[in-house]
C-alpha cells in the first residue's frame, strides 16, 4: 500500500515566513538587537491577536511561532498549530486536518500580513483618505491616495488596528523600518507543501519613522465613523431617488 505523502511531514502544520531589511541599493543592514526585539514582540503581540480570533477552528492545537536569524537583517519565522495531548489522529483524517490546520494558519498568516502592510501604508502616506464600502462577502475600506484606489482593507481589521491597543502593537512592530538607511523590507511566506510563494515589499519614510517615534497615524477610528456614515447616507440618498414615483407615461430620469 502507497503511504500517504503527508505521512511523512512532520506533524506539526506550519507557515513559514521570511523577512528581509535591505537599504536602496539593495544590501542588508544589521539591525540594533534592541530594535529587533521590539518589532517582533509587536509581531508576537499581533500573531497573539490574530491566532485568537480563530479559536474554535483551531480549537485541540496551540500556537505559537519561532524566529531564527539567517543573516545580517533576514529572519525566519516558523507560525505553527500543534495538536494537544489529548489528540491522537491517525492515517486519512490525521492527512485531513493536517491540510485543514496548515490552510487556516495559510489565511491567518495572510491577515497579519494584510494588517501590517497597511498599517505600513498608512504611516507611510500622510495624506492617505478612506472610504467605506460593502459588498456581498462583507464590509471593508478602500485607502486612496490622491484619486487613486490603492489598498483595500477588512473593515474589522483596520477598525482594531486603530484602536489604542492595535496602534501599540503596530508602533512596536516596525521598530526595524525606522533604522536609518533602511529603505524596505521585503516579506516572502511560504506554505510547506506548495511551491507558490507570496512577496510582498514595504517601504519606509520619513512619515514612518516619525510614527515609530510616536506620531499618530494620518487616519484615525473618527476618519472611519465619518467614512460609515458618508457611505450609508449615500446609499440612502441614492435608495430614495429609486423609488420616487413618476407621473404616467413619463419616463423617470437619471
Amino acid at each position: 500500500m502507497a503511504r500517504n505523502p503527508l505521512a511523512a511531514r512532520s506533524r506539526t502544520p506550519h507557515v513559514s515566513v521570511l523577512v528581509t531589511y535591505r537599504d536602496a541599493e539593495g544590501r542588508q543592514l544589521p539591525l540594533p538587537q534592541a530594535q529587533t526585539r521590539e518589532s517582533f514582540t509587536g509581531l508576537q503581540l499581533l500573531t497573539k491577536r490574530v491566532l485568537g480570533f480563530a479559536e474554535d477552528s483551531l480549537s485541540g492545537f496551540t500556537q505559537d511561532f519561532t524566529i531564527r536569524q539567517m543573516g545580517p537583517s533576514t529572519f525566519s519565522i516558523e507560525v505553527r498549530a500543534a495538536a494537544t495531548h489529548g489528540i491522537r489522529l491517525r492515517g486519512r483524517r490525521a492527512a485531513q486536518e493536517y491540510l485543514t490546520v496548515t490552510a487556516m494558519l495559510h489565511h491567518l498568516t495572510d491577515v497579519i500580513m494584510g494588517v501590517s502592510v497597511a498599517g505600513v501604508y498608512l504611516a507611510n502616506h500622510p495624506d492617505v483618505r478612506v472610504r467605506y464600502v460593502e459588498d456581498d462577502f462583507g464590509p471593508y475600506y478602500e485607502l486612496f491616495n490622491g484619486d487613486r484606489a490603492v489598498m483595500a482593507v477588512d473593515a474589522s481589521s483596520l477598525e482594531g488596528l486603530l484602536t489604542p491597543e492595535g496602534m501599540g502593537v503596530l508602533c512596536a512592530l516596525v521598530a526595524n523600518l525606522k533604522q536609518p538607511g533602511l529603505a524596505y523590507a521585503t516579506i516572502t511566506q511560504h506554505t510547506p507543501g506548495l511551491k507558490y510563494v507570496r512577496r510582498t515589499q514595504v517601504a519606509t519614510t520619513d512619515a514612518l519613522r516619525a510614527f515609530a517615534a510616536g506620531q499618530p497615524l494620518p487616519v484615525t477610528t473618527q476618519d472611519l465613523a465619518e467614512a460609515r456614515e458618508r457611505a450609508r447616507a449615500g446609499a440612502a440618498s441614492s435608495s430614495a431617488q429609486d423609488q420616487v414615483p413618476t407621473a404616467e407615461g413619463e419616463a423617470p430620469t437619471a
